[in-house]
């Protein structure tokens, strides 16, 4: 029961700031843009500047001649001397991502996936975009045994305003036994959390229930803005 108290506070907090603009996630950070060779995409790497050289060096990489950008060489914990270079790479078939090595290395520690990545030397590095997922997806990334890997979070945060492409019927839970409401193709909604297959959607009137979707495609078929961009 707690759990589910909690989770019904967490939903009315996301349900009334969602249409509020979204605050700085690190305030103070520098920011500095990245060229990409597909002008759709819009990479971003925000940074502390007392602990980071910017670089911004395009060259070619040995993997294949890929295009990659060495961004920023900073340290992701300011308490640590360990610094890293932050590489950009378009990857093999529009695959937008980041590679993190120790400095003066080619040892790829980390290899995260995303349009923006913040360094704000905390000793985490968090990413968003909708890039190999079906959002704008936000995570967190922690150095551990050698390697960058991704703290876990009970859902992902969605907060996307949408519409209907289909009729939806939402529930009470993920079981799907006990229906909240019915969404009409064409109405307007939000998108408020994701685990797995299951999203949590608010109606117009402010009703939440959970709905499932399983992707067959690149093409948006149940939300507008839902949907696997990506290979």
């Amino acid at each position: 029961m707690h759990a589910k108290k909690t989770l019904v506070f967490a939903v009315l907090v996301l349900a009334a700031s969602v249409d509020a603009a979204e605050p700085e996630p690190f305030p103070g950070l520098n920011t500095v843009e990245v060229k990409s060779v597909f002008p759709e995409f819009k990479i971003r790497v925000h940074y502390d500047p007392a602990i980071s050289t910017v670089r911004n060096q395009p060259h070619v990489g040995k993997d294949g001649g890929i295009p990659i950008v060495d961004v920023l060489d900073t340290r992701i914990d300011r308490t640590s001397r360990d610094r890293f270079t932050i590489t950009y790479t378009d990857g093999l078939s529009a695959d937008p991502g980041f590679l993190i090595s120790p400095v003066g290395t080619d040892v790829i520690v980390g290899d995260i996936w995303g349009l923006e990545l913040f360094v704000p030397g905390n000793g985490a590095v968090y990413v968003t975009g909708h890039t190999n997922n079906h959002y704008n997806q936000r995570k967190q990334f922690v150095l551990k045994n050698g390697k960058f890997v991704e703290i876990r979070q009970p859902f992902y945060y969605v907060g996307l305003d949408s519409k209907a492409k289909q009729d939806i019927t939402i529930f009470s839970d993920k079981s799907e036994k006990e229906p909240v409401a019915s969404i009409p193709s064409g109405t307007q909604l939000t998108v408020l959390l994701n685990e797995g297959e299951h999203y949590l959607i608010k109606t117009p009137m402010g009703l939440v229930g959970w709905t499932h979707f399983v992707d067959h495609g690149q093409g948006a078929e149940l939300i507008e803005g839902l949907y696997y961009r990506g290979d």
